[in-house]
């Protein structure tokens, strides 16, 4: 109790609530708080919440995800039908046959990417996927993309792959020796720096030019992306082909999760299907 005015005061109002640790406590006619419940996940502002899914309080107690989005420690997306929440950007469009994203057609000059709508807050994840490059004749390549230019955003064609010119960073799965800024063979997985570099590549910052399969085969293959606080494993068809590698200028911070790919002069189909992103903790997505 406290002392108001030479008398003996409780500490609340009868009725009054608050949290403590994972218990709601609530204030009894002496004017002292008590235990009347005890949560089984988490007590925010007097409320028992599962901050698993909890989109109020999605992680931790006031972290709110924006409207439609949902709280949870995955997704996936492009394994069986169009999913919501993605857009087509550029010449990106829904193969039905291979439910699969197409980011482009074996036409020239195309720049496609399909981008998740929500922003996700990246610090430790993993991002699988499969990817298709294959039906032309054999350029450009394709990408993953952690954009900071919106839902709507797609880079430039050719070799460009349809991330660079953007914000962010990115995995790059290169088809084509552009000869310049670190792509300089014609079979070649990367970590990038979005922003464009020479003719408008992405800008390479380590580079793996022995991936141990050809990834414009027309064949699928296995993609996964671990990222542990900036730190990009990349493997593929279980190829390790990156380790913990930190790209410089990395924040744990909110990026638009994407893929994108270009055709220049010469061209292939670019898909990708089977999207998986799964969180070490919940996450707002």
């Amino acid at each position: 109790q406290t002392c108001v005015n030479g008398a003996c005061a409780g500490k609340c109002s009868q009725g009054q609530t608050q949290c403590s640790g994972n218990a709601i406590e609530t204030c009894d006619a002496t004017g002292n708080y008590a235990v009347s419940q005890t949560c089984a996940v988490a007590c925010c502002n007097s409320a028992c919440v599962d901050t698993a899914t909890d989109t109020k309080n999605c992680g931790a107690c006031g972290n709110a995800c924006v409207t439609g989005a949902t709280c949870g420690t995955g997704f996936s997306a492009f394994n069986g039908t169009q999913p919501a929440n993605w857009n087509a950007n550029g010449d990106a469009t829904y193969d039905s046959g291979n439910q699969a994203a197409e980011l482009t057609a074996a036409v020239a000059t195309q720049a496609g990417a399909w981008v998740y709508q929500h922003a996700l807050f990246v610090d430790t994840a993993t991002i699988q996927f499969d990817f298709y490059a294959g039906g032309g004749d054999g350029a450009d390549g394709l990408g993953l993309m952690l954009e900071t230019n919106g839902p709507t955003a797609v880079g430039i064609s050719g070799g460009g792959l349809g991330i660079a010119g953007l914000s962010g960073f990115g995995v790059e799965l290169d088809t084509y020796d552009n000869e310049e800024c670190m792509d300089d063979s014609s079979n070649h997985i990367a970590i990038d720096s979005l922003a464009a570099c020479g003719d408008g590549a992405p800008t390479s910052l380590l580079v793996n030019d022995a991936p141990g399969f050809t990834l414009g085969d027309g064949a699928w293959h296995t993609v996964v992306v671990e990222i542990v606080s900036g730190a990009f494993t990349v493997t593929a068809d279980n190829n390790g082909e990156v380790a913990a590698y930190t790209p410089t200028g990395w924040a744990n911070a909110s990026y638009y999760l994407g893929f994108g790919a270009g055709t220049g002069g010469q061209t292939n189909v670019h898909e990708v299907r089977n999207v998986s992103v799964t969180f070490a903790t919940p996450h707002c997505y």
